[in-house]
Formats: structure tokens, sequence, C-alpha cells
């Protein structure tokens, strides 16, 4: 990561604000309210001019990437950072070589490229970019904020792989609708015995229904009736985006009475990486939840995109990180933040929460699950998997796994 002067990082975080403040409407509409302000953010900075503050600015954006020093950052330098995907948009002249000139020129036209895109709540930014003329930081938050939000809203789907009667699972194809009316489409396989014990299965962001079956219910199809399905903008299930929480909470209170009409009074939650955040947010919702097994996820939306951001070296992370999630709130018309797991975790007692988290995750870093584990209440758990990256414990320690995903069950449910 960039390590840039604290002063610019102030400052840029406070222009970082300007450009995600309000949620669905502007926090200012006029462009000298943003000037005056921007002006304020540069007195942080210590300089007098926008030329002089943009020019820090693109300073810290070669620093680490110009690994040769000539000025210049070639496809072998940007390679595993931010800039590895972005060469080809921001090299005009499509000559391999980015430069100063060329970056300068692409993000200080981000700013009104996002106004006429129309998104709801652009038009600040817009506003913020008119107020602050030659600043490359407007356009390089703006662009940020576009481009993280979109890879969060539209993953890279996993192809589907097997049903349950690959496994010799009979199984109900279920169709049920969400509180949005999109078609989310799962399989409810019974138990080998009749019970009236249910656990519900949450894939993670970019999955689908078919990745944790595969996973976990050999462990759990002996005893349990299970349920997963393939949750919005995913498999089989409709939905133009994924929200990575507040939607997916809502289509879970709406699929657990899939389970309760097939006659399951015991019910417990079980999900990885996003799913786990959705089974912690969804739990407090539906009292007759008896437990909740969340194995890596995030703690809140911050703590899931600031690590990703400074693995690849994105300059000023931390602003770049609230950029990302109040324009993805902007664009699904909702607030990302309000479903933070960690805000919801304590609600979950006095029915038992479990957390597990891989001490080598450098997706969502170990420290998610501690702080989701420290905002619970009693009783809570939880296992640090030595040597388990995202979402691989179950892996790493499959025996010691099992056992402890059914004996918390067995005594939970």
């Amino acid at each position: 990561m960039v390590r840039c002067r604290s002063r610019l990082v102030a400052s840029s975080l406070a222009l970082a604000l300007l450009a995600t403040a309000g949620c669905g409407r502007p926090a200012f509409t006029a462009a000298p309210a943003s000037a005056k302000t921007a002006a304020s953010a540069f007195a942080a900075l210590g300089v007098a001019d926008a030329q002089a503050g943009e020019a820090r600015l693109y300073a810290a954006i070669f620093r680490d990437l110009d690994r040769d020093g000539d000025g210049t950052v070639v496809a072998a330098e940007a390679r595993g950072t931010w800039l590895e995907a972005e060469m080809t948009l921001i090299d005009g002249d499509r000559d391999g070589r980015l430069t100063r000139a060329e970056a300068e020129r692409f993000f200080q036209a981000q700013v009104p490229r996002a106004n006429r895109q129309g998104g709801e709540g652009l038009g600040l930014v817009g506003a913020i970019g008119a107020g602050v003329v030659g600043l490359g930081l407007a356009g390089y938050l703006t662009y940020t904020g576009l481009k993280g939000s979109h890879d969060l809203m539209y993953p890279k789907k996993e192809t589907f792989a097997k049903p349950p009667s690959e496994f010799g699972m009979p199984y109900e194809e279920v169709a049920f609708k969400s509180h949005d009316g999109l078609k989310l489409v799962g399989w409810y396989v019974p138990a080998s015995a009749p019970t009236t014990r249910a656990i519900m299965l949450f894939h993670g962001h970019g999955s689908n229904k078919d990745s944790v079956f595969d996973k976990y219910a050999l462990w759990l199809q002996d005893d349990y009736n299970l349920f997963v399905y393939d949750q919005r903008y995913s498999g089989q299930s409709e939905g133009k985006a994924s929200s990575l929480g507040p939607y997916e909470v809502k289509d879970a209170v709406l699929a657990v009475e899939q389970v309760r009409a097939r006659g399951n009074t015991r019910i417990g939650f079980m999900g990885e990486s996003m799913g786990g955040a959705v089974a912690v947010g969804a739990a407090p919702l539906v009292p007759d939840v008896r437990a909740v097994w969340s194995d890596c996820s995030y703690s809140s939306q911050y703590d899931a995109i600031e690590p990703r951001a400074r693995a690849r070296k994105y300059p000023l992370s931390v602003p770049v990180t609230h950029s990302v999630i109040k324009t993805a709130s902007l664009r699904l018309g909702a607030d990302l933040t309000l479903v933070d797991p960690v805000k919801w975790a304590a609600k979950i007692a006095p029915r038992p929460l479990y957390v597990v988290h891989g001490l080598a995750d450098d997706e969502t870093t170990p420290e998610n699950g501690e702080k989701l584990f420290q905002a619970a209440r009693e009783p809570k758990f939880i296992w640090r998997v030595e040597g388990a990256k995202h979402a691989q414990s179950y892996k790493v320690a499959p025996a010691e796994y099992r056992e402890r995903l059914r004996t918390f069950f067995d005594e939970a449910l």
C-alpha cells in the first residue's frame, strides 16, 4: 500500500466524505459550497492551490507502481495491483505504458462522466468536481467508487456443478419469491430419518447453492433436513445485482418460511463469507432460529472492502473504501452498512453464535472474526483455524470441523 503523508490522507478522507455524504440524495446542491470545503481540504494538505494538491496525488499513485523510476508504469509493474485490470482503460494511446499525464486526464474526466451517467446521488460528485477545478482526487474517488461498486454488485458467478441426486440424496426443487418479487431457487433435502430439525445453508458472494452443499451436506444430512438456495444474482435465482447483504437478509427471512412450511420447528443457520454475514443479520429477525454458525464472515462492509483495496495497492484505501460503499448504496437504493454483522451479532443472544475464521484468510482478514466475536453476547464460541485461507477451514481441518459443527447444532437444536 502506498504510504501517503497523514495530511494527504486526512484531506482525502474529507473529500471522500463529501463525495459519499447522504444516501440517495445530494448533501450539497451547489458547486460554491463544494469549492469552499475543498479549499479547507487543501489547507489541511498544506498546499495553496489545486495544482500542488493534484501533483501530490499522482506522486502517491505512481510511487509504488513505477518500480524502475522512469516516470511510466508498464503491465509488469502493474501486475497484482489495482491497475492491472485497468491499464488498457487508462492508457489513452494504447502503447502499453501509462504516463502520469494519461492518469491525470483519465481521473479528471471521471466527474463529468459520472454526472452524465445520471446515477442517483452522483450529481453531488459532479458538483464537487465543478467546484474543485483541476483536482484529480475527485475524479479518482469517483472512478474507484464506480469501479468498486460495480465489482461488488456484479461478481463473477461460479458455475453450477451437481445437484443433491449426485450425492445419492433425494431432493425437492423449491422456488419462492423474494421481498421485491424475484424468483429464488433452492433445494430442500430431507434427512435420512424423519426429523423436525433443519439447517439452512447460505453461500458466499459470487457463489451458489451447489458450493456450500458440496462442502457440508454429507456432514449434516444424516440428522438434519437441509435447505439451500441461490441468493439473488446467483445460480438459478433472478436478480439484477448482489447487494452484499441488505437485500439478501430480507430474502433469508422469507426463505425461512419454506423450511417452516415443511414441518420444521427447530432451525439453524449456517453460512460462509457473505452467507455468514447474511445468517448473522437475519437471525435476530427470525426468533425461531435457534443457532447460527458463521464461517469467514466480514464484520462490516468497511472491513470487507478496505483490506482488499489495500492489498491491491489502491492509494488512499480508506477514502476509496468509503466511496465504494456509498456509491454502491446509492446505486442499489439501500444503505449497505445497516446490516453490518457487527451491529447485529449481539441481538442473536440468548441463542448461540459460533464464529469460525481462518488465520491465513487474506480476503476477509481474521480481524473480522475477532470483531464479530467481541460484539456478540453469550453464549458464543470462536474457532481460529491455523493455516486456513478464505472459506477453507473445512478443508484444512475436516475431521475437527465436522465434529465441532455437528456438536454445536446437536446441542442447540
